[in-house]
């Protein structure tokens, strides 16, 4: 899965809980949310030493959505 793709699906996941609970999250909230997420898995990673370009990548995109 590409970084966009990423970027898109943790954006449609976090946009269909909000619709699901009925929470009715902006468009915004929804990209903060996904950016929350996005940077506890680089910190996660980060502290095993595992390559991150990935995820910075994902962030990337979500942030261009």
């Amino acid at each position: 899965m590409t970084p966009k793709e990423k970027a898109e699906n943790i954006i449609d996941r976090f946009t269909f809980v909000s619709n699901e609970y009925k929470e009715h999250l902006s468009f915004e909230q929804v990209k903060e949310c996904s950016i929350i997420v996005v940077d506890e898995i680089i910190e996660i990673l980060y502290e095993n030493s595992v390559d991150l370009k990935y995820w910075f990548e994902v962030k990337k995109e979500i942030n261009n959505l």
